[in-house]
């Protein structure tokens, strides 16, 4: 039996990764997706594309992705370094196939029962014409959470704004 699973941001963390798919045994008949977010943060990115392309993960772009290609088109001389992003960086070259995964990453993945994205929507603009910024990064419209105004038939699936879900 296929299964469809889910995996929120992985955020280079390549041994965890690895230990959640023997955890969740998963099979060649199952699809797997990530909510994006899955470089920067630990050190291990490079190794996590490696991983997701080896398994055909599907993924989405997420806010850590859109930061590190604002960083590599960044020309300022004086910005500040990013040690985790030019370690990547370094680590990409002739890697066509990661480079590839990672500049194509879609801004959000709709299927009949789905739409996989990785932060949220903004309340009354079709998906199709939702802003990049929107996609990666809400969390909140008019001091409420997104989803609070979210009216479609489709489950959105996404993980950005992990504290929403911490009660004190």
């Amino acid at each position: 039996m296929s299964r469809t699973l889910f995996i929120w941001d992985i955020h280079g963390c390549h041994d965890e990764l690895k230990d959640l798919y023997t955890k969740m045994q998963v099979s060649a008949s199952d699809t797997v997706y990530a909510t994006g977010d899955v470089i920067n943060g630990w050190p291990k990115s490079f190794e996590v594309l490696q991983f997701l392309v080896a398994n055909n993960v599907q993924s989405v772009l997420g806010n850590h992705e859109q930061n590190f290609f604002a960083y590599i088109q960044d020309k300022n001389k004086m910005k500040k370094k990013k040690k985790v992003f030019d370690e990547l960086i370094k680590k990409l070259k002739g890697q066509t196939e990661l480079w590839s995964y990672l500049e194509n990453l879609p801004k959000y993945i709709e299927q009949h029962r789905f739409i996989l994205l990785h932060a949220g929507i903004r309340p009354w603009i079709n998906l199709s014409e939702q802003k990049i910024d929107d996609l990666v990064r809400i969390r909140e419209y008019e001091w409420k959470p997104w989803h609070d105004f979210y009216t479609w038939d489709k489950l959105v699936i996404y993980w950005h704004w992990a504290q929403q879900w911490l009660r004190f």
